[in-house]
């Protein structure tokens, strides 16, 4: 688990902290959408990214949100064509800015999905 804190009038106002991420509906048929998990809430990343990869551990998509918590997607590859049914792995990353510059201040633990049209 990783903390991010706003130093503020000489006091510390917490950022939010990722714990976890999770997508739904699980196994996708049409779109999914990836939710973090994190507290306190609400709030808005500056960005998320999902990387989605096959069991051959080859990258297929990249759906991304800026300003957002949560990251819908339609279950196609980099080129708009539709996956085919099976289990695929995913990560996330949680970047904030800090002075203008995205950091990486998350990242999950490798996850399944399965897609099921």
């Amino acid at each position: 688990m990783q903390y991010l804190g706003v130093l503020v009038c000489g006091m510390i106002a917490s950022a939010a902290t990722v714990t976890d991420v999770y997508n739904a509906p699980n196994p996708l048929v049409t779109q999914t959408t990836f939710y973090l998990v994190y507290y306190p809430t609400p709030h808005d990343f500056d960005s998320v990214v999902i990387k989605i990869y096959n069991l051959s551990s080859q990258q297929v998509a990249q759906p991304y949100e800026e300003d957002a918590d949560c990251v819908p997607w339609d279950g196609t590859n980099f080129g708009g064509e539709q996956l085919a049914n099976g289990t695929y792995l995913y990560k996330a990353y949680v970047y904030e800015k800090e002075m203008g510059v995205p950091k990486l201040i998350w990242q999950s633990d490798i996850k399944t999905m399965a897609i099921l049209r």
